[in-house]
C-alpha cells in the first residue's frame, strides 16, 4: 500500500509524518513525488519494511544516513531532483535491483555503489 501525500509545497517531511501515520513501520511501498521536499526526516529509516520508495520530482540534494536500514528496499526513484552526486547511503541498500536517477546532474557515484 503506497501513501502519497495531497499537499503542493513541503520543505522537509517532519518526523511527526511517520509518528502518526499508523503502521507506518509496515509500509512497503513510500510515494513523495512532485512536493518540492527538500529533505526526509533523520528517523526514515525505520521504515524497514519498504521495498519501494518513489521520491522523484522533488528538489532533494541528500538522504539520510538512516535509510542504510532499508534493508528490504528494492526499488528507489530519486529522479528529477537535484543531487549532483549519489549519496553514499545508496551503496549501503544490499537488495535494490532498481535505481532510477534520471534527471539529476550526477558528476560523482561513491565506490560502495558501484559495487551493487
Amino acid at each position: 500500500m503506497a501513501i502519497q501525500a495531497a499537499v503542493e509545497t513541503v520543505e522537509m517531511l517532519d518526523s511527526s509524518c511517520l509518528q502518526h501515520t499508523h503502521y507506518a513501520h509496515k509500509r512497503s511501498a513510500y510515494a513523495v513525488s512532485s512536493l518540492c521536499v527538500h529533505t526526509l526526516p533523520a528517523n526514515f529509516g525505520r521504515l524497514s519494511a519498504l521495498r519501494t520508495l518513489e521520491l522523484r520530482e522533488n528538489n532533494m540534494m541528500t538522504l539520510p544516513k538512516s535509510m542504510s536500514r532499508l534493508v528490504n528496499l528494492q526499488r528507489l526513484d530519486i529522479g528529477n531532483n537535484d543531487f549532483t552526486e549519489l549519496p553514499e547511503v545508496v551503496g549501503d541498500l544490499i537488495n535494490l535491483t532498481e535505481l532510477w536517477i534520471h534527471g539529476n546532474d550526477i558528476r560523482r557515484v561513491p565506490a560502495n555503489v558501484e559495487q551493487l
